[in-house]
C-alpha cells in the first residue's frame, strides 16, 4: 500500500518536473528571442550602412526615423545625428550628439566605425566617421589623421572639412581652420549650416571678429533658420556690438527652440552673468547648494579694496570692475560708504579714472536694467532647476542635464541631495542684481553727485529711464553734466552716442567699455560637440 503510494508521487513529481522543464525550456526560448530582437533592433541594417558608405544622408534620416536620444544603440543615434547635420536638421544633430558623451558610448562608436572604415578603405565618409570618433575622444591628432585619410579621397568633402576645421580651431591652428570651415560653407551641393555656426564660433573662441562672427552666423540661419547655436552664437556677439534688443530676441529664440539642447543655450547665459557679476562660472552654479540663499561672496572690507586697487591698475577692464562691484554691494551700508568716500577721493584726482569709472559703473547701470539681463537671469535659474532636480532624484552633477550632457554643463560639483535649487538661485540672481543696482546708485549719488542726478548715472538730472527702443537716457531738468555726462534737461542715450562726439554722452556698448580687448566672456559650442 504505501509502495504503491509511494510509485504514484514519483510518477507525480516526474510529470511536474516535465511540464516545468517544459516551461522554463520555453521562457527560455522567449527570452533568447527577446534578445536576439533587441539585438538585432540595435544592429546597423545592411539598407542603413549601404545608405551611410553611399552617403545618402536623407535616405539614412528616414531608415532611422524611429532612432531617438534614448535609443539604446550609441552607434544609431550617432549615425543619425550626422545624417540630420548633413541635411541641417542641425538642433536634432545636436540633442543625438549630446547623447553620446559617455566613454562607452564613445567607444563602442570607434569599435563600429572603425571597422567601418577597415572594410571600405575606398570611402571617404567611412574616414570621417572613424576621425568623428577619435575627435569624440579628445584624440584630435589621431582625428586629423583620419580626415586627411578621407580628403585624400574627396578633396571637396563638405562634412570632412567641416569636422577637420573644428578639430584644427580646437588645436589653435585658427588660419588652417577658416580655410577649412570656408571651404566647407562655399560648397554649392552641399550647404552646410553647420559649417557657418562653427566658422562663427571660431571667432569667439579667437575673441575677435564681432562683424565677421555675425555674418557667419547670418549665413548659417540662411540655410537653418531655426539652429540654436547659430541664434546663440549671433545673440552672444551682439551683446558684444551693443546690439541689445536683437540680442535678446536672438537669444530668447535660442532657448526656444533648443529642445533638449537647451542646457548648451543655458551654459552660455552663466558666462554672460558671471562677466557682469565679476564671479566664476563655479561660483554661479555652486548657487544651487543653497547654503546660503540670495549671497553671493563672504566679503570683507580688505577683500574690496584690494579689488579696487586691482582695477585701478587696468581701469579699461570691465571684468575686474564688475567683481569689485559686486564684492561692494555685499558689504554693510557703512563700509559702502567708506567705499565711495574712497572713489570720490581718487576721482578728484584723477579726471582720466574718473572718466573709466564712468563708462565701467553705466555698463552695470545698463546691465541692471535692460530686459536682456532678466532673461539670462532666467536662463540660469533653468540651468539650476535642471542640475538641482536631478541631484536631488539621487543623479549627480555630471548627469544633472540627462543623459550625455555636454562637456562642461552640469560639470561641476554642486553637492548632492538638494532640493529647490531653481527658487535658490533665482533668489541669488535676483538679490545680485538688486544689490549691483542699489550700489550703483548709491556710487552716482556719493561719488558723481556734483554732476547731476543723485540717482542716475553721470549727471545730468531727472534720472535715468529706458526709452521705446530700450535704450538708456537721462531726464531732466537737473545739475549740469560732469566729465562725460549730459547736462541736465537733455535727453541722451547712452548707447547710442560715444563719448569723443560731444554731448558728454558715453559709449556704454560692450565692445567699447567691457571688452576693450577682445576678451569676450562667452565659449563657443562647436555643432560637433568635439571639446
Amino acid at each position: 500500500m504505501n509502495m504503491r503510494s509511494n510509485s504514484r508521487c514519483d510518477r507525480g513529481f516526474s510529470r511536474v518536473m516535465y511540464f516545468i522543464r517544459i516551461a522554463a525550456a520555453g521562457a527560455c526560448m522567449i527570452y533568447l528571442g527577446t534578445v536576439a530582437w533587441a539585438a538585432a533592433d540595435q544592429a546597423v541594417s545592411p539598407a542603413v550602412e549601404q545608405a551611410v558608405l553611399a552617403e545618402n544622408w536623407t535616405q539614412v534620416v528616414t531608415l532611422l526615423k524611429e532612432v531617438t536620444p534614448q535609443t539604446p544603440s550609441p552607434v544609431l543615434r550617432l549615425i543619425k545625428g550626422h545624417a540630420c547635420l548633413a541635411v541641417n536638421r542641425n538642433n536634432e544633430a545636436l540633442c543625438l550628439f549630446m547623447s553620446v558623451a559617455d566613454k562607452s558610448s564613445q567607444e563602442t562608436w570607434e569599435n563600429w566605425t572603425k571597422e567601418l572604415a577597415k572594410k571600405n578603405s575606398q570611402k571617404a565618409g567611412a574616414y570621417y566617421l572613424y576621425g568623428d570618433a577619435l575627435a569624440r575622444q579628445g584624440r584630435l591628432n589621431e582625428a586629423q589623421a583620419a580626415f586627411n585619410q578621407g580628403l585624400q579621397l574627396s578633396q571637396n568633402h563638405s562634412l570632412i572639412l567641416n569636422a577637420r576645421g573644428v578639430v584644427l580651431a580646437l588645436n589653435n591652428k585658427w588660419t588652417e581652420a577658416k580655410d577649412d570651415l570656408t571651404k566647407a560653407g562655399n560648397n554649392p551641393q552641399m550647404p552646410l549650416a553647420d559649417a557657418y555656426v562653427n566658422l562663427g564660433g571660431m571667432f569667439i573662441h579667437r575673441k575677435d571678429g564681432a562683424k565677421g562672427a555675425v555674418r557667419a552666423f547670418n549665413q548659417a540661419l540662411t540655410i537653418s533658420p531655426e539652429y540654436c547655436l547659430a541664434l546663440l552664437g549671433r545673440g552672444c556677439v551682439e551683446l558684444v556690438l551693443n546690439q541689445m534688443s536683437d540680442a535678446e530676441k536672438d537669444l530668447k529664440n535660442a532657448q526656444k527652440l533648443a529642445g533638449c539642447a537647451k542646457p548648451l543655450v543655458d551654459d552660455t547665459a552663466l558666462d554672460i552673468f558671471a562677466l557682469m557679476t565679476g564671479m566664476k562660472k563655479e561660483d554661479l552654479l555652486a548657487m544651487s547648494q543653497g547654503k546660503k540663499a540670495g549671497t553671493v561672496f563672504d566679503v570683507k572690507f580688505e577683500d574690496v579694496k584690494k579689488s579696487y586697487d586691482a582695477w585701478k591698475q587696468n581701469p579699461s577692464d570691465q571684468k575686474l570692475y564688475n567683481k569689485f562691484h559686486t564684492q561692494a554691494s555685499q558689504l554693510p551700508p557703512n563700509y559702502q560708504q567708506q567705499i565711495t568716500t574712497m572713489m570720490k577721493n581718487d576721482t578728484a584726482k584723477d579726471p582720466a579714472l574718473s572718466n573709466r569709472m564712468q563708462k565701467c559703473e553705466s555698463v552695470i547701470y545698463s546691465h541692471n536694467n535692460h530686459p536682456v539681463t532678466q532673461l539670462v537671469g532666467d536662463m540660469i535659474k533653468d540651468t539650476a532647476k535642471a542640475i538641482g532636480g536631478a541631484i536631488a532624484a539621487g543623479g549627480t552633477a555630471a548627469t544633472a542635464t540627462g543623459a550625455g550632457a555636454p562637456p562642461g554643463v552640469g560639470a561641476i560639483a554642486v553637492g548632492t541631495g538638494i532640493a529647490g535649487a531653481g527658487q535658490i538661485a533665482g533668489k541669488t540672481v535676483d538679490n545680485t542684481t538688486k544689490a549691483n543696482a542699489d550700489f550703483s546708485n548709491q556710487v552716482f549719488k556719493d561719488v558723481f553727485s556734483k554732476s547731476g542726478s543723485p540717482t542716475g548715472p553721470l549727471g545730468g538730472g531727472g534720472g535715468a529711464a529706458w526709452g521705446p527702443d530700450k535704450t538708456m537716457t537721462m531726464k531732466g531738468p537737473g545739475g549740469p553734466g560732469g566729465p562725460g555726462g549730459p547736462s541736465g534737461g537733455s535727453s541722451s542715450g547712452f548707447d547710442k552716442t560715444p563719448a569723443s562726439k560731444g554731448a558728454g554722452g558715453v559709449d556704454i556698448s560692450f565692445k567699447e567699455a567691457a571688452w576693450d580687448e577682445g576678451d569676450w566672456p562667452f565659449k563657443a559650442h562647436f555643432g560637433l560637440l568635439y571639446q
